[in-house]
């Protein structure tokens, strides 16, 4: 048994017992040999994260949901599912850019989860909600560069969710992309959002909750789990293989040196406008 940081217990092996599994099969009474396939959900705090892995569950309320700024879910939590014969684990992680928690300790809880999956990552999904903003093209850099590594590009969906169109809309994900870059700038970013568009796979879908005045809000998030895990379906068909990441000392290292080089430009920075300030008032 692995442990997350809230203490719940994590099956590492098929052979666990059930009743330790939190299981539940949407779909079928498929006999499942092999372990769960793990979907690891990431993103900004705020952009819906906790919504859809209750969505993807066919849950209201086993992951904490919240549209505040300020994060809810502050440690790791999965759910185990079963669909078409396929077992996979959903695991909610903590939400980046709440003030209250440091960047690194961010980072480190979410290399302590990764590090914890036995069998890998199938898939990552990392939430937006709207257009790509700077910090996201960030977020995102973190977790290809300090925390993975580029082979996890071809394990990453980006999620968009409050999409009210997604299924109406033939040309979706033509204005997905066009939404997403309408606010970036600047070449470095431009490259990034390329990147993204060529490498990953994009879904729109909307998880709406029983207080957002939807009459019909829990069809509308069966559409959606039916959408997402069509797609994680697809995958398990084609014979995706799951990315393992490195362990979590060499995460640790790469975190720590990360942190390092950003307080080291910051403080360099702040000297360099101090030095300007001083210049501009002598003139």
């Amino acid at each position: 048994m692995s442990e997350f940081h809230d203490g719940t217990e994590i099956p590492t092996s098929a052979s666990d017992d059930d009743s330790e599994l939190d299981f539940f099969v949407l779909d079928d009474e498929g006999d499942y040999e092999a372990p769960p396939k793990n979907v690891v959900i990431v993103g900004m705090t705020g952009n819906g994260k906790s919504a859809l892995a209750n969505t993807i569950c066919n849950q209201t309320d086993y992951f904490q949901e919240s549209d505040d700024v300020c994060s809810i879910t502050s440690a790791s939590k999965s759910k185990i599912l079963g669909y078409n014969g396929q077992r996979y684990r959903i695991v909610d992680t903590i939400g980046i850019g709440d003030n209250r928690i440091s960047c690194e300790n961010v980072l480190m809880s979410l290399a302590d989860t990764c590090s914890k999956l036995e069998n890998g990552i199938f898939a990552l999904i990392f939430v937006t909600k709207g257009r790509f903003s700077t910090y996201e093209l960030e977020t995102y850099e973190y977790f290809r560069d300090v925390i993975f590594g580029t082979d996890i590009l071809d394990h990453i969906i980006v999620v968009r969710t409050n999409t009210p169109n997604f299924l109406r809309d033939p040309h979706i994900n033509d204005r997905l992309q066009e939404s997403l870059i309408r606010n970036i700038s600047g070449a470095e970013h431009m490259s990034l959002v390329h990147e993204i568009f060529m490498a990953t796979q994009l879904v729109c879908v909307n998880n709406p909750g029983p207080n957002d005045g939807i009459p019909d809000w829990e069809v509308v998030r069966q559409q959606s789990r039916n959408i997402l895990l069509t797609q994680l379906q697809r995958r398990s068909d084609a014979g995706r293989a799951s990315y393992i990441p490195p362990n979590l000392s060499v995460i640790q290292r790469r975190i720590t040196k990360y942190i390092a080089e950003y307080k080291n430009i910051k403080a360099r920075l702040t000297e360099t406008q101090t030095h300007i300030e001083a210049l501009r008032i002598r003139l």
